[in-house]
């Protein structure tokens, strides 16, 4: 007969292998079957359990819910994946919107908005446009109202950040020049953050063309307001020593784009594949070394925002090789990426507010 502890490992095996396939995972995109062997293994440790009697009781009880838990979890995922196809790419658009939103809570939600990154806030407004339109173009092929829950939340999300776009010039626009100056400055630095955790001493064949393009437009655009404001009569030596740090910043940025795209092109897209799994993996140990099993008011939440923001990156740019070419285990590698940055998103909110 096994005893209490055996039983015990066996069942907190179980629910690892349960939360690492199924926890925070879409029921769309999942594969129902290995819940079942999952329930039969929780059976027979009930058995075992009940064997022991009032020693094992609460062992009992507990796995009795998992088991519950686990035979739901199966028929939904089982009644969603009932849809065929569109539910699977539904499941997959609402992944997308969700981690968009992330984004935004992170970098504009009740921060100032004369700081922001307008070229990203184009960029998740145009993204959301994107999945909407997507999003439609399937519900067309159902009866009226479905998923048209998901589909009023991302036209709020559109709306917001729309409204959030319009506002963030005026807002600096309204500062007198000496903080408009300031504000300006911290837009460059955030393009310099850009670079810095995204590209510098990192392999050219894996960077994000897109996100580069994007650093380059934006950067341009803190440039022309700064000269702008220069020639407004604002001279401040710090201003000016700023206008040259962006100036050089920008020749950087645009030096490194046709090599970038060169390198890109001259790699094997297999090759690619496996230095960007290289590169989440070490993303996911950081996670673990610096987070995990770490009490939330004890940790600082920046380093798991700029995590956030690098393994977005690289999901993205994963996303990109599987439209340029069909390689199999970067598919499956998009799967544990999302899930996993999910984990982190959700786990920098509970971290902000166990801080606060």
């Amino acid at each position: 007969m096994a005893t209490l502890a055996e039983l015990e490992a066996r069942a907190e095996a179980v629910r690892k292998r349960y939360q690492a396939a199924y926890a925070g995972r879409n029921r769309a995109t999942v594969d129902p079957g290995p819940i079942d062997g999952m329930v039969a293994e929780l059976q027979e440790i009930r058995v075992g359990a009940d064997a022991l009697g009032e020693e094992g009781a609460e062992l009992a009880r507990r796995v009795g819910g998992w088991i519950e838990l686990y035979r739901n979890e199966r028929d939904a995922i089982r009644q969603v994946q009932a849809d065929g196809p569109d539910a699977v790419a539904v499941g997959r658009i609402a992944d997308e919107a969700a981690l968009l939103r992330h984004l935004y809570r992170r970098h504009f939600a009740g921060q100032d908005r004369t700081t922001r990154d307008t070229g990203l806030l184009e960029w998740l407004a145009s993204e959301m446009r994107h999945l909407r339109a997507d999003l439609e173009t399937i519900a067309a092929r159902h009866p009226a109202g479905w998923n048209a829950e998901l589909l009023a939340a991302m036209a709020r999300d559109i709306e917001v950040y729309d409204t959030e776009r319009r506002e963030i010039p005026a807002a600096l626009a309204s500062l007198p020049q000496d903080r408009r100056g300031t504000a300006l400055a911290r837009r460059a630095n955030a393009q310099f953050r850009v670079w810095r955790l995204h590209f510098a001493n990192k392999s050219r064949a894996t960077r994000s063309v897109e996100l580069l393009e994007r650093s380059i437009a934006t950067t341009r655009a803190i440039l022309a307001d700064m000269n702008a404001l220069r020639r407004d009569g604002f001279e401040a030596e710090p201003h000016l020593s700023n206008i040259q740090k962006v100036t050089g910043h920008l020749a950087l940025l645009e030096e490194e784009l046709p090599l970038v795209r060169r390198a890109r092109a001259q790699t094997d897209p297999a090759e690619r594949g496996t230095a960007l799994a290289d590169e989440a993996n070490a993303l996911f140990q950081v996670y673990r070394d610096t987070y995990q099993g770490r009490a939330r008011s004890e940790v600082d939440p920046e380093p798991l925002h700029d995590l956030c923001d690098q393994l977005h990156v690289v999901r993205r740019t994963m996303q990109a090789l599987d439209r340029e070419a069909a390689v199999p285990v970067n598919r499956s590698n998009i799967d544990v990426v999302t899930r996993n940055l999910k984990l982190y998103e959700r786990e920098h909110e509970r971290v902000v507010a166990a801080r606060a």
